[in-house]
């Protein structure tokens, strides 16, 4: 069984930022950054994860406080191969071998 996870993780990259001009970090201020950003995420709750299946199906889990998905997403009419979480961790988008995209709210 092909399994494919994502947990919302914030590092020193910042994806509204591409295309301004950036200057290079050292190690020390890239994990700043980095830490700074997840803690403005984890403010709007908790850590999630996201799989994706190649039964057609998503799941969502919340892995800190349980064992058991919170939600159970389908639509996809084959394999899942990707799936991403929005910036602000709002938003799910996945992609699957059906040719579709779909945006879940999560």
């Amino acid at each position: 069984m092909f399994l494919l996870l994502l947990i919302l993780r914030a590092g020193a990259f910042e994806p509204a930022e591409v295309g301004r001009p950036q200057r290079i970090l050292s190690p020390e201020e890239a994990q700043n950054k980095a830490l700074d950003r997840y803690k403005q995420v984890q403010q709007i709750g908790p850590e999630r994860l996201v799989s994706g299946s190649d039964d057609f199906t998503l799941f969502l889990w919340n892995p800190e406080s349980d064992k058991k998905h919170i939600a159970r997403m389908t639509g996809h009419q084959q394999l899942v191969n990707d799936v991403k979480f929005s910036p602000d961790s709002r938003l799910i988008a996945s992609a699957s071998f059906d040719k579709s995209i779909k945006i879940w709210d999560g």
